[in-house]
């Protein structure tokens, strides 16, 4: 009896150990090689092209810079009709065993895949088929890091994620005002931005841009003055990108009343309160009624705000204010004034108090 409950045991071991060993084996097995896709290998700039063949995975070797890597991509066959998915995997071999992890890289739109890449060198894109023979891969790239950079008017550049400020250099050719239109890829995410001296000394206030906006897209506005250097610090923790726009602005503008710019009828006055000017500069234009009648004062602005508009007439010898206040976009209108002289001041709000402004009187 004892003999044959000793071999049973011995038995269930030698049982359990080929199991071990066939599991060790089968684990140790070489991973599924993908055929290497030199097509599209060179990514980065305009979008690639990809015909798939019926259930065909690739892989595409791709040299990549520290930052992050940015994918966009689709499967159709013909103009419109989606045939099925795509799954994007990022390895750091080519056995395809060490994979990158994309939680920390932010968060894209539809149909894309980010990758924090920590180390720049040769990375492989795995992209699993699950599309229609047939169909046609698009595939495209973009390389993100939270480097400072320089930017001209009319360009875009896009930003990795990041906690610290990123700085992008403008220089004004001329006098007027930029628009930096900011975009984000997350609405869980905004984006802070201010702008500062070529000391990278804050010339205004910080603007938090809500995630939800910049989706859309979201606009801040500053006064720049010709051949000043600036630059634009934005931040945010998510992917996100800035353009600039330039708008050049001529004119003649008076600091004080008596040498007030003199405005004719019907005609539109612009002007610009520098980011980078003084807290006291202001700016005076007058109109004259020649009747008693109906006024009406059109108003327009651009800016971080804040931008005041006083206007205001002298009646022996008191001054008369008609309207007061922050700038806002609108149309004025004064009825049964008195034939005279009007006055129109712009002013800053606080030192950080900075944009665009049109005027017209009819």
């Amino acid at each position: 009896m004892k003999k044959r409950v000793k071999k049973l045991v011995m038995l269930m071991v030698m049982m359990l150990g080929c199991f071990m060993m066939s599991s060790s084996v089968s684990a140790m097995e070489a991973p599924y090689t993908v055929p290497t896709c030199s097509d599209i290998s060179k990514l980065p700039g305009k979008a690639k092209s990809y015909k798939f063949k019926q259930d065909e995975d690739i892989v595409i070797p791709l040299t990549l810079k520290k930052g992050v890597a940015y994918f966009g991509y689709q499967c159709k066959s013909g103009e419109n009709d989606l045939t099925g998915s795509v799954y994007l995997y990022l390895y750091k071999d080519k056995a395809l065993t060490d994979m990158v992890d994309n939680s920390a890289a932010g968060q894209g739109e539809d149909n894309t895949e980010c990758y924090r890449i920590e180390k720049t060198g040769t990375y492989y894109l795995y992209v699993e088929n699950d599309c229609l023979d047939g169909a046609t891969l698009t595939l495209s790239m973009s390389s993100l890091t939270a480097d400072n950079r320089t930017i001209t008017s009319g360009k875009s550049t896009s930003f990795a994620n990041s906690k610290k400020y990123v700085y992008t250099k403008f220089k004004a050719k001329k006098n007027g005002f930029i628009e930096v239109d900011v975009k984000g890829f997350s609405n869980m995410h905004d984006v802070s931005i201010k702008l500062l001296n070529n000391k990278k000394k804050a010339l205004s206030k910080t603007e938090v841009l809500s995630g939800y906006d910049c989706v859309k897209g979201e606009k801040v506005c500053y006064g720049v003055q010709k051949g000043k250097t600036y630059y634009i610090a934005t931040r945010c923790e998510n992917l996100y990108s800035i353009k600039v726009k330039f708008t050049s602005v001529s004119g003649k503008t008076a600091s004080k009343a008596k040498k007030a710019i003199k405005m004719t009828k019907k005609k539109t006055y612009k002007g610009v309160m520098y980011a980078n000017g003084k807290r006291s500069d202001v700016h005076y234009y007058k109109f004259v009624l020649k009747k008693k009648g109906k006024l009406r004062i059109k108003v327009g602005t651009k800016g971080f705000g804040n931008l005041r508009i006083y206007v205001y007439t002298k009646y022996q010898g008191q001054e008369y204010g008609l309207l007061g206040g922050l700038i806002y976009p609108n149309a004025h209108t004064f009825r049964d004034y008195p034939a005279g002289t009007y006055y129109i001041k712009i002013s800053k709000m606080d030192k950080y108090s900075n944009g665009y402004y049109s005027l017209k009187w009819y």
